[in-house]
């Protein structure tokens, strides 16, 4: 039986993006939302759990956030589109 394994260098949920880490001295999968200012982090022991933990942090970011009357912050996509000439292809 052939298994499909997906295999993700980040975590993307309603335009956040978060890290994926391990820490091996705790058995841990942890990460942080990229791109913004402050700190939204979550962790969980396996991949499902990380996951989980990455999409209930930043709905409740979102939620305080409603709730402070504050825009949440968006991460940065790290892309930087720039348009040159045809010459200088």
């Amino acid at each position: 039986m052939k298994k499909n394994y997906k295999h993700l260098k980040y975590l993307e949920y309603k335009g956040f993006t978060g890290s994926i880490e391990y820490s091996p001295e705790d058995d841990l999968l942890f990460g942080k939302v990229l791109g913004i200012q402050g700190l939204i982090s979550y962790e969980g022991v396996t991949g499902k759990h990380l996951e989980e933990d990455f999409k209930s942090s930043v709905d409740e970011y979102l939620t305080i956030c409603k709730v402070e009357g504050k825009t949440p912050e968006k991460s940065f996509k790290g892309s930087f589109n720039v348009r040159i000439p045809a010459d200088l292809h």
